[in-house]
């Protein structure tokens, strides 16, 4: 099997997951080649600790935001780079896409909400997609490289939008 199928299945386990698991924790670690764990374990508490989870994307994917939510319904995570970020240009270098910045955010969604395992198998679930589509990646040329650093220089130098509330908010002294 691949590296993208091993990926796959892992998706397939951490998405159909009800609760916490020590081995599915034990797959994650060795599926994604983790060394040490969050906690200095042979493996970390991937999906029951919530900073064990975030470590995880911080690790496998430097330089991507996360961001979780969670209600007694479902839990809910998304995963994208961070172009503006330390690491902008080691993500164009890796090939990800700044014109496909809105379709590169990789989103889960575990039910049942509520207990922490959810929010860690959702934010666990978004890496995997993430990886999975990085394994398809191809580093750009030096052109077009060249084309996305400037474009992504542009951005950075750019003051931040306000959306219209804000700056009528602002306007209005509140």
């Amino acid at each position: 099997m691949s590296r993208s199928d091993d990926l796959l299945t892992l998706l397939g386990r951490v998405s159909l997951a009800e609760r916490s698991d020590r081995y599915l924790d034990n797959a994650i670690h060795d599926a994604l080649g983790l060394a040490g764990g969050a906690t200095g374990w042979a493996s970390g508490h991937y999906t029951t600790s919530l900073d064990a989870a975030k470590w995880v994307v911080a690790t496998v994917l430097p330089g991507f935001w996360h961001s979780t939510t969670t209600c007694w319904r479902t839990a809910d995570a998304d995963v994208a780079p961070d172009f503006t970020g330390p690491h902008g240009d080691d993500l164009l270098a890796a090939g990800w896409s700044l014109e496909e910045h809105d379709a590169v955010t990789f989103s889960a969604v575990v039910a049942p909400g509520g207990p922490i395992h959810a929010e860690c198998l959702a934010l666990i679930a978004a890496t995997l997609k993430a990886l999975i589509a990085r394994e398809g990646l191809t580093p750009p040329s030096p052109e077009v490289l060249a084309e996305r650093r400037a474009a992504l220089a542009a951005l950075k130098a750019a003051p931040p939008a306000r959306s219209a509330l804000i700056a009528q908010e602002v306007e209005h002294g509140r």
